[in-house]
């Protein structure tokens, strides 16, 4: 708003940085009206909280969203240059191809209850309910508590069965019979080697394309596993060949197989060492679980977004989240390090 004055016309706005939604009419506006570098991004959110920080000296945004903004808070204004905007503003309603009788009764909706004055009507009762003063903690905290069971579940899986087949797979490494090695390299290293994001795309539509209908959740849960378990069979397998050859040959001077020496005496011994790594694997899986917001999975930083969307708040939200996340790490983190204590205090001898 103080710099109402100094972007008032279309030649100001010529030198000003603009931001606008990636991939929006707004965006194709945007930069017809400057010289400069229009400044993309996905969320409307992200786009005002740009705006709020000085980042960007203006958006362009669509009327309805910039009037609620307005609504919420007097930091903004509106330019009063006249863009050279030659539609509406248009919305539509996007379904499948094939739906004759639900493509009729959404028209009859728009037509009935939508276009022209009863639209205003909506909007009018929307702004009116957007300037409620409620409490944010309150009104919001019922996302951020489920957002975070979604987060924690999405861990607790992602790392469980991660070391089901980080297990399998760093036996198979270690293995002398070359096809199992061979498959077990090639598959840790495509999973290193892919983005998290890619994999979780990969997993959510390629189920779809073989038929299968999964889940956004049981996607995520999935491709969260399947990428944690590269990673762990590396701990693993590090671990295990940490362990004194000297442990094994004593094993087997006893009379143990080779698997009961891998059962009963390396891999306790490994898995006492590789215990901090698996923490932090734990505490790395929890993070990245934001990953597959972008699939739909009600998750921590899903929530974060849909309440920076509903209370208009584009930074007190990332703050409550931030918080939220710290206390999971630093909680996971405080009980790692007591359980490992107790795990070596059969290390200390007595002279």
């Amino acid at each position: 708003k103080e710099n109402k004055n100094k972007w008032a016309t279309l030649d100001q706005i010529r030198e000003a940085k603009l931001g606008a939604q990636v991939a929006s009419s707004q965006s194709k506006l945007a930069s017809t009206l400057t010289d400069k570098k229009t400044v993309q991004v996905k969320k409307i959110t992200d786009l005002v909280m740009q705006l709020s920080q000085k980042k960007v000296d203006a958006v362009v945004l669509a009327q309805t969203s910039a009037k609620s903004y307005l609504t919420q808070s007097d930091q903004f204004a509106i330019t009063k240059a006249k863009l050279p905007i030659t539609t509406g503003n248009a919305v539509s309603t996007v379904m499948n191809k094939n739906s004759p009788v639900f493509k009729e009764k959404v028209d009859q909706i728009l037509k009935d209850q939508v276009i022209g004055a009863p639209l205003q009507k909506w909007q009018d009762k929307a702004f009116k309910q957007a300037v409620q003063k409620d409490s944010f903690i309150k009104k919001y905290m019922p996302y951020f508590i489920k957002g975070t069971e979604y987060s924690v579940g999405l861990a607790v899986i992602g790392v469980f069965f991660g070391i089901i087949l980080g297990v399998l797979f760093a036996l198979m490494k270690m293995s002398t019979i070359k096809p199992l090695k061979w498959l077990a390299v090639a598959y840790i290293e495509a999973i290193r080697g892919v983005p998290l994001l890619i994999q979780v795309f990969l997993v959510y539509f390629g189920t779809q394309v073989i038929g299968l209908d999964v889940s956004s959740f049981l996607a995520g849960a999935i491709a969260m596993f399947l990428n944690s378990a590269a990673y762990v069979a590396e701990i693993i397998r590090s671990g295990i060949q940490a362990v004194p050859a000297g442990q094994t040959e004593a094993a087997r001077s006893l009379g143990f197989t080779k698997n009961q020496t891998m059962r009963y005496m390396i891999l306790p011994q490994a898995i006492k060492n590789i215990l901090p790594a698996l923490g932090n694997e734990f505490v790395t899986v929890i993070k990245e679980g934001s990953v597959v917001s972008v699939i739909g999975v009600g998750e921590l930083t899903f929530q974060t977004s849909v309440v920076q969307g509903a209370s208009f708040k584009p930074f007190l939200p990332l703050i409550v989240t931030a918080v939220i996340y710290f206390i999971l790490t630093f909680g996971i983190t405080r009980l790692l390090n007591l359980f490992e204590k107790k795990l070596h205090k059969s290390d200390k001898s007595f002279g």
